[in-house]
């Protein structure tokens, strides 16, 4: 398990990264601190807290302000486990990345991020034979098989218009980016922006590096999603057309691909009513 202090001190190192204003849980000595202090700390120590009251501070102002009033590594940690102050159970970060605002809420076993954006299409994913208050957002669509086996068994997909989910998650670089989330729990998308909800596994940790990774791939999605009628990184699945139009002008090799495709998906959606 991640705790919220580590989620704080990671935020706390890559809030140069966003601009505008940054949200995130802070360090505050007040009366109720000292109080809770009493008898953790000598008393004429606790006299040199009093010049801090009620002054936020992130976590490196803080332990810069203890240091220079020479208390020592083991009163400092215990100075910030009672000044620790967060909305709700865990911090979150809320910031301009770019030009795009983002928030990334932690919770005990998973963590959301969430991007800003306006898109033309919409889309959810979530673990196949799992349920979801997800799909509520999207009752009445049917499922959609894009034709990559790996990604159509480990996620049930729905969306709208079908042929451009299609073609957004026929890219190898989307998927890429979606998968560097794992395990993933959710992703939506529509006009109010992209979420994308990763579970957190027991051994799991973070780091500055990681999760400024993880900022990247969301922002590099967020691009992806704006532009997706530009990717040129990869060609379409072959053959990709809207439902019940005509394939033309393909060779036999081809069409026996088409038909191989076909045959898959016929067998995922019986395996899918089998598992209901």
């Amino acid at each position: 398990m991640i705790t919220a202090e580590q989620w704080n001190d990671v935020f706390d190192s890559i809030r140069d990264d966003f601009s505008g204003d940054i949200k995130l849980a802070w360090y505050e000595i007040t009366d109720e601190t000292i109080e809770n202090l009493e008898g953790k700390i000598i008393r004429n120590k606790l006299m040199d807290l009093i010049p801090l009251k009620n002054s936020k501070f992130s976590e490196r102002r803080i332990v810069d302000s203890l240091k220079s009033r020479r208390f020592s590594y083991d009163e400092i940690e215990i100075i910030l486990k009672y000044s620790l102050r967060t909305e709700g159970n865990f911090p979150q970060l809320q910031g301009m990345y770019g030009d795009k605002e983002i928030i990334i809420t932690p919770a005990k076993t998973e963590v959301s991020f969430n991007i800003l954006i306006d898109s033309d299409f919409k889309i959810i994913l979530t673990a196949e034979g799992k349920l979801s208050s997800f799909k509520k957002k999207f009752d009445g669509f049917q499922d959609i098989v894009i034709g990559v086996e790996d990604f159509d068994s480990q996620f049930i997909i729905k969306g709208d218009p079908e042929d451009k989910v299609i073609k957004f998650l026929s890219y190898n670089k989307v998927r890429n980016l979606i998968r560097s989330f794992e395990p993933v729990k959710a992703f939506t998308l529509d006009n109010t922006g992209l979420t994308i909800i990763k579970n957190i596994t027991r051994s799991e940790t973070i780091s500055e590096e990681k999760l400024g990774n993880l900022i990247s791939n969301l922002s590099l999605l967020a691009e992806a999603i704006l532009n997706y009628e530009d990717l040129k990184d990869e060609k379409p699945l072959q053959g990709e057309k809207k439902k019940g139009e005509l394939i033309k002008d393909l060779t036999v090799e081809e069409r026996l691909n088409n038909l191989e495709r076909l045959v898959e998906e016929i067998n995922l959606r019986l395996k899918r009513l089998e598992g209901r």
